[in-house]
């Protein structure tokens, strides 16, 4: 299947979520990831169940301290709206908390599955500027990650277009989390990195916005997903970063790859 051109933001969206079941389709072909793979799955698994499973706990408590009992006097529609934001913006914010401890924690073991995916696609693999300046610039991210839970729970409040606009608040920042380590290895600065995802808006936000949706089903095995994933969806925007014309080419590669073509007439 041909991927239709000019590209709409809504096919570099689409294109952007084929990237998650690209990284779990170049995972399950190479066997020589699952070692490093296995490593972090349980250990950052582990986090995003505290986290989604704290989020709730926290969402009954402020449920009851804003509204008590003045749910009741509320038509039911309503109420389940109100309800409904307030636990998908606490649940998004239990997560991000999550797997920001988790990548601080288990960086190290998240940038060696990156390398390897890096190599075995054929691309170069750059080397640190240093552990200081990493240290410095994990930290600015991490920051920025933490900043995006209490602002999930505040979306999630607002009636009727809460629960969309945290799911897009939480999508930009696990997008913005599993490149990190890549871009970090192309020397970028903390503002240079939110430019490439203002860049490339489209393609980011609907791999981190599939990411979150599809982690209830993916459960354990979505940690290495997400880093293989991100990390051949940054190789494929990086390769055409400095030409403007055609900077969204590279979204829809694993799309065509993976979707089977018919046999030529």
């Amino acid at each position: 299947m041909t991927v239709p051109r000019p590209l709409t933001p809504l096919v570099r969206f689409l294109a952007g979520v084929s990237y998650l079941p690209g990284g779990a389709l170049f995972l399950v072909r190479n066997p020589r990831l699952w070692p490093v793979s296995v490593s972090p799955l349980f250990v950052a698994a582990v986090f995003l169940m505290v986290g989604v499973f704290s989020g709730a706990f926290w969402a009954g408590r402020i449920e009851q301290s804003l509204f008590g009992g003045a749910l009741r006097t509320l038509p039911v529609w309503l109420g389940f709206v109100i309800v409904a934001g307030l636990w998908i913006g606490s649940l998004a914010a239990g997560g991000i908390l999550a797997l920001t401890l988790a990548f601080v924690l288990l960086g190290p073991l998240f940038e060696k599955l990156s390398q390897k995916v890096e190599e075995l696609s054929g691309m170069p693999v750059q080397g640190s500027k240093g552990l200081r300046w990493e240290i410095v610039q994990s930290l600015k991210t991490a920051a920025y990650f933490a900043l995006g839970a209490p602002l999930a729970i505040v979306l999630g409040l607002i009636p009727f277009l809460g629960p969309a606009l945290a799911l897009i608040v939480t999508g930009h920042n696990v997008a913005f989390q599993n490149t990190d380590a890549v871009l970090l290895r192309r020397g970028m600065v903390f503002r240079e990195r939110r430019g490439f995802h203002q860049r490339f808006r489209p393609e980011t936000l609907g791999f981190g916005i599939a990411a979150v949706l599809l982690f209830p089903l993916m459960n354990v095995l979505a940690v290495p997903i997400l880093v293989v994933g991100a990390t051949r969806l940054v190789n494929d925007l990086e390769a055409v970063r400095d030409r403007p014309v055609d900077q969204i080419e590279a979204a829809v590669g694993v799309a065509e790859e993976t979707v089977p073509r018919p046999p030529d007439a």
